[in-house]
């Protein structure tokens, strides 16, 4: 593993040649990996100035001081770094004095203050909380939360103690790393007790401290800083495994009166609610001497300085695997791709799975064991066969290189059993041929291709294939073809001529869709007694502004004729002036709109019909739900019926949601296609033999 990501660090470096690399993390846990990629850089790109940077606080000094000898950190720092930049302030606590630096590292190193956070105002935690605005708010985080259960469960205890009669309001946020059966039995707790909200994970948190009253959390640096900069009370617990960075900086902030440091003892829950309560009902933030000389800076201005055929293996052969998801401004590949990935891990639980993904949501999704994901540059598709760069604004050929042999250098370092490509052969702008090429002799990596059920138009598909190659590559390269779709639905290999050596390798897998959840729909009585709902939901978001606009016009139409209430998902990639836009005009209506929800099956479950832009995925799902629907791909099954986008009106679509709304017919379950592609498709890829979808 750590070959691997010195190989993805050294391509990284190659490929981009920085001006600067910052080095953001605890020198101790990897000094050996460090030293062999700086050496690199040093050697291959010797204008390029490497910086170290630390927290303010790394642990009891004592203790920093002898691990950091044993592990040479003090020499990688002398004969490495250019600079040395420390997120705190020497006044308050300097660490080139408690770390013992030598005066060789102690001149190139910078107090850069600490970092302060940026935000902006969210219209949802906006309306969270103005629920019950004279009540004081605790937010409750232990970061990560792999360690957190205890101090969310002692205070779950001291609310359960005190049944209902609480004069403060909480927004507990559990953390993405806290097991299942820890998020569970909270989540369970949680909706039990007035007056708070649980999340397991929120993009909103800065939001939710502006707004605390008092904040509870494990001492982490990010949160700390959150703290100082919008002037909140606070009480630090450290958890177990970082307890020495987290204890000690809680230390040097109790002793200047800006905080509360927790033992383990009180988190007995009737000690810790005394605290809560006499905190969150007290005076606020100090605004002595000691909290105005804390200084709170940005990094910017620091960084600115100048200076053949074969079949696949056997399940008991599969071990490691790739997987290229190439979106953009989308989810429908990655949201494909890690429903398969869930199945493959059900069907081989030691099978490691690799993601190399670009779009920038991919950090925000739930991984299932043992698969993570390399995040490469976002490259935008405008059209059939034109990409732009979009968050580094770089030239075609510059972002097509550096693609190319980071995903290169990756599947070369990581050294997979099988390599699936999705929905192009040749990747974007063909940056797999650098892969293709370096592995064409390689056995016994495997190549799978997958594809969607529908591509896009026919003809203007086929010639950008024979344009960019991928008959021939496809041909040269490819094993296996999987199709997330089925014949009798749509014909992929007869409509976009496949040639006989690719029928050859084709198999029609169904329909992927989330099958690992659950079918049940809760309690079906009380959502009869509620109007019915409307989900609309726009993908990801980037060219839904239109089409949401148009069922706002509808429901207006509707709302004084037909009860019923909406909610609409725009997605995380609309622009946020349309995403207010959007809210601004829903006022009034019967419409709530949010933006990503990762697991919106609730929303689908209840939903009597769905308005969608046809996507794959919310496709798929819409016939797993047998809900009905406003869309645009199997009209001819009677499934659905579908507006052309150049047809659609708020009249037209205001009639067509009225017709569904009043419509008691369920759909025709003879007539829905298979919907176990993941499961299918993860069979094939192991081995398993399989009837055609």
């Amino acid at each position: 593993m750590l070959r691997i990501r010195r190989k993805i660090t050294q391509s990284v470096a190659k490929s981009f040649r920085p001006d600067i690399v910052v080095v953001e993390r605890d020198p101790i846990d990897l000094p050996d990996e460090m030293r062999k990629a700086l050496g690199f850089v040093r050697q291959e790109l010797p204008g390029t100035r490497i910086v170290w940077g630390l927290p303010d606080v790394v642990g009891e000094p004592q203790a920093v001081v002898a691990s950091w000898k044993r592990a040479g950190v003090l020499d990688l720092f002398d004969g490495f770094c250019d600079e040395i930049w420390i997120h705190g302030d020497r006044g308050l606590f300097d660490s080139t004095e408690h770390y013992a630096f030598p005066s060789s590292v102690a001149e190139k190193t910078l107090f850069t203050g600490y970092l302060r956070p940026s935000s902006h105002p969210s219209d949802r935690v906006q309306h969270e909380l103005a629920q019950e605005p004279k009540r004081p708010l605790v937010i409750l985080t232990p970061g990560g939360g792999a360690n957190g259960y205890p101090l969310i469960d002692s205070y779950f205890r001291f609310l359960e103690s005190m049944k209902g009669r609480v004069p403060i309001r909480s927004v507990v946020i559990s953390g993405p790393m806290m097991g299942s059966d820890e998020r569970d039995d909270l989540a369970r707790r949680a909706q039990r007790l007035p007056h708070l909200i649980c999340h397991r994970f929120s993009k909103h948190l800065l939001e939710y401290l502006r707004q605390a009253r008092l904040v509870v959390f494990s001492g982490g640096y990010n949160t700390h800083c959150a703290n100082l900069a919008f002037r909140k009370r606070s009480i630090v617990w450290p958890t177990p495994s970082s307890a020495n960075e987290h204890a000690h900086r809680g230390r040097v902030f109790a002793e200047l009166g800006v905080l509360d440091l927790l033992g383990a003892s009180d988190l007995e829950p009737e000690r810790l609610g005394r605290m809560v309560m006499t905190l969150a009902n007290g005076a606020g933030f100090p605004e002595g001497e000691a909290s105005c000389r804390i200084p709170m800076e940005r990094a910017r201005p620091f960084c600115t300085r100048s200076p053949h055929e074969a079949p696949l293996m056997g399940r008991s052969s599969i071990r490691k695997i790739v997987i290229y998801s190439q979106d953009g401004f989308g989810l429908g590949h990655l949201r494909r791709n890690l429903n398969i990935a869930i199945q493959l891990h059900r069907r081989a639980p030691g099978a490691r799975i690799l993601l190399i993904a670009d779009s920038p949501a991919a950090p925000f999704f739930r991984l299932p064991p043992r698969c993570d994901f390399v995040k490469i540059p976002t490259l935008v598709k405008v059209t059939n066969g034109v990409w732009r760069s979009d968050r580094l604004s770089l030239e075609d050929r510059e972002i097509l290189r550096i693609r190319s042999e980071l995903i290169r250098d990756t599947v070369l370092a990581y050294r997979p059993d099988l390599f699936l490509a999705d929905h192009m052969p040749c990747g974007a702008l063909g940056e797999l041929a650098l892969l293709l090429e370096a592995v064409r002799r390689r056995r016994p990596m495997r190549f799978a291709l997958g594809l969607r059920d529908v591509l896009g138009d026919p003809a203007e598909i086929c010639r950008q294939w024979h344009q960019d190659q991928h008959y021939v590559a496809t041909t040269a390269h490819y094993d296996s073809i999987f199709i997330y779709g089925c014949r009798d639905m749509f014909d992929l290999v007869e409509k976009y001529q496949f040639p006989e050596p690719m029928i050859a390798r084709a198999h029609y897998c169904g329909y992927v869709s989330r099958e690992h959840v659950p079918m049940e729909n809760g309690d079906a009585r009380a959502e009869r007694k509620r109007k019915p709902m409307v989900l609309v939901t726009g993908g990801g978001g980037a060219d839904a502004c239109f089409f949401i606009d148009k069922f706002l016009d509808a429901t207006a139409r509707l709302k004084d004729h037909l009860p019923f209430r909406a909610v609409v998902t725009t997605g995380p990639f609309m622009h946020a002036d349309q995403h207010r836009w959007l809210q601004h005009k829903a006022r009034g209506l019967p419409v709530r709109i949010i933006g990503l929800s990762q697991d919106d099956l609730p929303l689908m479950r209840h939903a009597e019909v769905i308005v969608s832009m046809a996507g794959y995925n919310t496709i798929s799902e819409i016939l797993r739900f047998r809900k009905k629907a406003r869309t645009r791909i199997m009209g001819e099954r009677g499934l659905f019926t579908a507006i052309h986008p150049h047809k659609l009106t708020a009249d037209n679509l205001a009639e067509a949601i009225a017709g569904y709304l009043r419509q008691t017919t369920p759909l025709d379950d003879a007539r829905i296609p298979p919907l176990d592609g993941a499961s299918r498709a993860a069979a094939l890829m192991l081995g398993a033999p399989l009837e055609a979808a």
